[in-house]
């Protein structure tokens, strides 16, 4: 996870989307990618935020 956001274009909208999704996390804890076990398994189940990924993001 911590490379995959590293990855992240910091102004594309997967980016945002994680911004969102998780209010309470600063965004240096986003920018390194520091997330818990249920965080990512969240993410994995979301939707949206396969959605919100480009081609790119998406086959990382």
């Amino acid at each position: 996870m911590k490379q995959f956001t590293r990855a992240l274009d910091k102004d594309g909208r997967c980016f945002n989307y994680l911004c969102r999704a998780f209010p309470r996390l600063t965004s240096e804890k986003v920018k390194a990618g520091i997330f818990n076990g249920p965080q990512i398994r969240k993410l994995i189940k979301d939707t949206e935020f396969q959605n919100s990924m480009n081609t790119l993001e998406c086959a990382a």
